[in-house]
């Protein structure tokens, strides 16, 4: 509506029937100042985007291509699929797409009603956490008792829009030598994120929001600081909240797909420290003998 009002041509693409019915009742409003601008406003038949044909729904490429296909997930909407359709087939050569990239962050967090329990009144809510609590959990971070163990968020991935990867070869890497996966497939994009806590307390989980890019230094988020809107945040939760330290170091596992970002913690166990290094002991003791033999078969050789 902006472009419309600055004089542009505007071509408006909506399936859902509700918005639809706001984009007429937005455009009856400004008709008035839209004309006195010479600028037009084209509502198309109801469609996906992804289903726009050059040639048969709109006369040619277009200079603009903005979309809010954004949920709470950042991409469960579609907003990869929709973005690379639309740069491969709609956007004129030297154009602009909006948001042109995404940012996804995480925060290890303290919800502190759970570490209270744990903490002061030595109550184990593991199995309940277990058997009750989701993976995730859309929710309004700032509502609830909570402390971030971070000073700062950590980029968990980065998405450039006008450049969506494409979906390797299965057994291909996407996280140095190695091959993430969801859902059985290899994910898109894989990364490893480390921050440093600088608050002891009960790891609960992880925040998780998201960042577009609309260009000129503007920025649109869903931050748990940001002005409120209809998106919540995420938090990925621990399925055994732990103790963490001033000064310790917290790593995550981040990827995503077509449709669905993953945050995993990254974490060794006491007892899996403990196996690795029974393990390396067995190893660095077995190593010695084995030259030993290797010697004395070459001397029994000669």
């Amino acid at each position: 509506m902006t472009a419309a009002l600055e004089g542009a041509e505007v071509w408006m693409c909506e399936a859902v029937p509700i918005m639809r019915q706001m984009c007429r009742e937005v455009i009856s409003a400004n008709a008035k100042d839209i004309a006195s601008k010479k600028g037009l406003v084209n509502l198309m038949p109801a469609m996906m985007s992804t289903r726009l044909q050059v040639g048969e729904d709109v006369p040619e490429r277009f200079d603009v291509i903005v979309s809010e296909v954004m949920d709470i997930w950042c991409l469960g909407e579609g907003v990869i699929p929709t973005m690379r359709h639309a740069h491969q087939k709609l956007l004129a050569q030297g154009g602009v797409i909006i948001p042109s990239r995404l940012t996804i962050y995480v925060q290890p967090l303290e919800l502190q009603l759970w570490a209270k329990a744990e903490r002061d009144y030595q109550t184990k809510l593991t199995a309940l956490g277990e058997t009750f609590k989701a993976k995730f959990s859309p929710m309004r971070i700032q509502q609830f008792s909570h402390r971030m163990l971070c000073d700062e968020p950590a980029v968990a991935l980065e998405i450039d829009l006008c450049d969506v990867p494409k979906r390797p070869a299965d057994g291909a890497p996407n996280l140095q030598n190695l091959c993430i996966r969801m859902g059985g497939q290899p994910a898109l994009r894989a990364n490893i994120s480390q921050m440093t806590v600088s608050t002891a307390g009960v790891l609960s989980g992880y925040g998780i929001w998201w960042e577009a890019d609309l260009g000129n230094g503007h920025q649109l988020s869903n931050a748990p600081t940001s002005p409120q809107r209809s998106w919540k945040q995420l938090v990925r939760w621990l399925d055994k909240p732990r103790f963490v330290a001033d000064g310790e170091p917290v790593q995550v596992l981040a990827c995503y797909n077509e449709n669905q970002v993953n945050v995993e913690d990254i974490h060794m166990t006491d007892d899996i420290v403990a196996q690795c290094q029974e393990q390396m002991a067995a190893a660095g003791a077995a190593a010695p003998q084995q030259q030993q033999q290797q010697h004395c078969g070459q001397r029994a050789d000669r």
